[in-house]
């Protein structure tokens, strides 16, 4: 297997980046060893199911792509899934270099956007702050 693509990582996250169309886009904690996992799943240690092509491991349930062999998050310890309105505010943040009067303005003049949808980005910006982007 293979390590999940970069919009998972909120290290990695672009403004251009678009998620997953119409639905929810998992992120990675920084916490997260996911070699660790990818290591485990690699030997044989992780519980598949071949049918939905998933993965249970070291508490955490990753999807794969039979095709390339990419693991993507799903749920589980690490993981934060975001609606796609959340990750737009995530995405506005990136291109206002975080959380300021500018960032702030743009994502206040969203009216879809509710105050748990910018307080969950926030989070994620200070998550990707704090392991140093």
């Amino acid at each position: 297997m293979r390590k999940p693509a970069d919009r998972h990582d909120p290290r990695k996250i672009r403004e251009k980046d678009q998620g997953r169309r119409g639905t929810r886009n998992t992120i990675i904690e920084p916490r997260v060893d996911i070699q660790a996992d990818l290591d485990a799943i690699n030997r044989g240690d992780g519980i598949i199911d071949r049918h939905w092509q998933t993965i249970w491991v070291n508490g955490r349930l990753w999807g794969y792509h039979a095709d390339t062999g990419t693991i993507y998050p799903m749920e589980g310890g690490g993981f934060v899934q975001m609606t796609q309105l959340q990750f737009f505010a995530l995405r506005v943040l990136v291109r206002y270099n975080g959380i300021n009067p500018q960032s702030e303005r743009m994502l206040a003049n969203n009216p879809d956007m509710t105050d748990e949808d910018r307080d969950i980005a926030r989070r994620i910006w200070r998550m990707r702050e704090e392991a140093g982007n």
